[in-house]
């Protein structure tokens, strides 16, 4: 499994940066390629990561609240891409 790369530029610092932004992308894009040519699983994270403030201690870390939020989405891709063989048999 590869995912990409969740932040929140709206919270300032240098992942609001444009090239950091274009970095940020860059590196997602190649991740999504990587998946593929494996064979693997690619979790668009920062697509479903919400930008809400009370998510994000800073541009990059979660508050508690964004940290629970964070494991919620994983565990649901987890479960629907990795256990779903095991639960369905």
């Amino acid at each position: 499994m590869l995912t990409s790369f969740a932040t929140c530029p709206e919270r300032g610092g240098y992942p609001a940066e444009p090239h950091y932004r274009r970095g940020f992308a860059e590196n997602d894009a190649a991740l999504r390629s990587l998946a593929t040519s494996m064979g693997v699983p690619y979790y668009d994270f920062a697509a479903e990561m919400p930008l809400e403030l009370e998510f994000w201690d800073d541009g990059v870390h979660n508050t508690t609240a964004g940290a629970r939020k964070k494991a919620e989405l994983f565990a649901r891709f987890i479960a629907d891409h990795f256990l779903r063989a095991l639960r369905d048999g």
